[in-house]
C-alpha cells in the first residue's frame, strides 16, 4: 500500500508539474502572438495616412497601377506645353529685336543733317538751269552747242568789242574761241555753265525784248 501511495504521489505531482508548464508555455505564446501585429499595425496605419494624403491632393485613393495610355498622354501635354512656351519666348523675342531696329533707324535718321534750303539767287539759278537742262536734253547737243551758244558768245563778244573800242578782236578768232569753248561744253555739265555764262551775259529779263 505504501508503494501505491509514493506512486500516486509521484504522478499527481508529475501532473501538476506538466500542467503548470503547458499553461506557462500558452502564456509565452499568447505574449508573442500579442508583440508579433505591432509592425503590421504600422504598416497599416502607414498605408491609411498614405490613402488620405492621396484623396487630399487628388492622387487617388488608393494607389493604382498607372495607364499606358494616359501616361503618354500626360507626357504629350508636357511636351505641347513646353513647345507653346517656347514659341512665345521666341516671338517675344523677335518683336523686341524689330522694336529695337525701329528705334536705331529713327534715331540714325534723326542724327543725319537737313539739307539746308536754297534760298535768293542760288536757287532761282538752280531752278532756271534745271528747267532748260531738262528741255534740251533730248536735243542733239552738238548742234545746240555749235549753233546757239557759239553765236551767243559771238554776239557778246562782239557788243563788248563795241563797248571797248581798244580791244581790237577779228571775226576769225572770235569764231575760234567759240569752237574751242563749244568743244568744252559738249556734257550736260557743260550745258549747264553755257546756260550759266548765257544768263550772266544777258540783259535782265524786264529789259529783254520779245525775240530775246
Amino acid at each position: 500500500m505504501e508503494i501505491q501511495a509514493i506512486f500516486f504521489l509521484i504522478v499527481v505531482v508529475f501532473s501538476v508539474i506538466q500542467s503548470i508548464m503547458k499553461a506557462a508555455k500558452e502564456k509565452a505564446q499568447k505574449q508573442q502572438q500579442l508583440m508579433k501585429p505591432a509592425p503590421e499595425r504600422r504598416q497599416k496605419a502607414q498605408s491609411e495616412i498614405e490613402a488620405f494624403l492621396a484623396q487630399v491632393t487628388g492622387g487617388g485613393a488608393v494607389a493604382q497601377a498607372v495607364d499606358p495610355q494616359e501616361e503618354e498622354d500626360r507626357k504629350r501635354r508636357q511636351r505641347d506645353q513646353a513647345e507653346a512656351r517656347k514659341r512665345r519666348q521666341l516671338k517675344k523675342k523677335r518683336e523686341q529685336q524689330a522694336a529695337e531696329r525701329r528705334v536705331a533707324n529713327a534715331r540714325s535718321q534723326g542724327n543725319q543733317p537737313k539739307k539746308k534750303k536754297r534760298t535768293g539767287v542760288a536757287e532761282h539759278v538752280d531752278q532756271y538751269m534745271g528747267k532748260h537742262i531738262n528741255t534740251h536734253r533730248d536735243r542733239d547737243t552738238g548742234e545746240y552747242v555749235d549753233v546757239a551758244i557759239a553765236d551767243s558768245v559771238n554776239a557778246h563778244l562782239g557788243r563788248r568789242d563795241a563797248e571797248m573800242p581798244a580791244l581790237t578782236v577779228t571775226r576769225h578768232q572770235n569764231t575760234a574761241a567759240a569752237n574751242t569753248i563749244a568743244d568744252l561744253l559738249r556734257s550736260p555739265t557743260g550745258i549747264r555753265n553755257a546756260i550759266l555764262v548765257n544768263e550772266i551775259l544777258s540783259r535782265p529779263k524786264a529789259l529783254r525784248g520779245p525775240a530775246e
